[in-house]
């Protein structure tokens, strides 16, 4: 099968493994990655200075790119680079024609879309009988909604006949929110996103417990209910440490926890290699949020064997085995999310049993990209 894919920069953890999948399973694949200079780190791209020209750019042109030659094959990957931030003009408008010219030549069996498209985006809908949408957000974040991606997102589920869900639990009100036929909605999972283990991690141990957030710092993600957390942890384990770890605005009044020694903020961009070595030395990761979908903070954890304690909202409980792969509490609630993190804590046997069977369902289970892969190319042929 032949397959044009479609994506951003900050999706590719969960494409690279996907794309690889195909790759090894046969399937002739032609990578489009959306590059603009907004969008120079992603999940796994830290881009230090951009090439100057808008052009489809091949992706071994870009030396970060590189890191990845081991991990699947990028001949066939390239950069629509786009060096103007705006996305209406004429340039930009020729740099996506190109491209929709290089998906005619190559003739796909499927136009495979991780977002919905946006101004001249929208001429990939020439290829729209072919197409296939993967929304990994079926609605958008708390605080995430703007006018110019509502229309963009409406016009790509209205035009585009194969929508993708990553979850079941939100795909009932899916449908009626957005008035469109089950006929056209199709269920998938995300994989554990086994790029980073291309990373080799820091192996230093230290004596303390260590906890880990990590990720984009937004006020859906619940980090302040996780501070208060960690106070009460501490007055019953005195060694625990938690690691809060990424870029993004601190939006509520942090002075509390500033001075606290087993509070660590390293608010920036967090590459994949520090990523590894954080995940490496932590004992379990912890995922506060006051509302999500599916998260790729937990499939990252989860490639590192790393048990994750997480609110109970959106469809983290299709990812999190309560009790088997990690713990789910209710969201805002300070004493359930302190009570789950002593529980860990107190009981190490638990802690490995939850390695030990994550470490299973990464292998042969659910979680798996070639039975996820499968999933996608029976979506295709219908």
């Amino acid at each position: 099968m032949k397959i044009a894919y479609y994506t951003h920069p900050f999706l590719l953890d969960c494409d690279l493994p996907l794309i690889r999948e195909f790759q090894q399973k046969g399937h002739k694949v032609i990578v489009f990655i959306s590059l603009a200079p907004y969008c120079l780190r992603g999940s796994l791209l830290d881009i230090k200075k951009q090439i100057q020209r808008n052009d489809i750019i091949p992706a071994i042109e870009y030396s970060e790119m590189l890191e990845y030659s081991n991990y699947l094959n990028i001949q066939d990957v390239y950069f629509v680079n786009r060096i103007n931030p705006s996305v209406l003009t004429l340039t930009y408008g020729r740099l996506i024609h190109k491209m929709c010219q290089m998906i005619k030549r190559f003739n796909p069996d499927v136009v495979h879309v991780t977002y919905p498209l946006d101004t001249w985006e929208m001429m990939l809908f020439q290829f729209r009988k072919k197409m296939l949408i993967v929304l990994h957000d079926p609605f958008p974040h708390s605080g995430k909604k703007k006018l110019r991606n509502t229309i963009a997102r409406r016009i790509s589920i209205k035009v585009i006949p194969k929508i993708v869900l990553l979850n079941e639990t939100q795909k009932e009100s899916f449908v009626s929110f957005y008035g469109i036929s089950k006929k056209h909605i199709h269920i998938n999972r995300l994989g554990f996103y086994n790029c980073i283990l291309n990373f080799k991690p820091d192996i230093k141990k230290d004596s303390n417990i260590n906890i880990l957030f990590f990720g984009l710092i937004s006020p859906y993600k619940g980090l302040e209910y996780l501070c208060k957390a960690m106070v009460k942890v501490h007055e019953v384990f005195s060694n625990v440490k938690l690691t809060i770890a990424g870029g993004g605005k601190i939006y509520f009044d942090f002075s509390l926890y500033r001075q606290l020694d087993y509070i660590e903020v390293r608010n920036h961009y967090i590459g994949m290699k520090e990523l590894a070595s954080l995940l490496n030395r932590s004992s379990f990761v912890v995922c506060p949020y006051k509302d999500a979908t599916q998260s790729g903070v937990i499939m990252t954890s989860f490639a590192m064997q790393c048990p994750v304690i997480a609110s109970n909202v959106g469809a983290l409980k299709e990812q999190i085995e309560d009790g088997k792969t990690g713990i789910l509490v209710p969201a805002c609630n300070v004493d359930a999310l302190s009570n789950a993190i002593i529980e860990l804590i107190k009981n190490p046997a638990l802690l490995q049993k939850m390695k030990n069977n994550i470490k299973e369902i990464n292998t042969s289970g659910i979680n798996s990209w070639k039975i996820i892969a499968d999933n996608y190319l029976s979506v295709y042929k219908q």
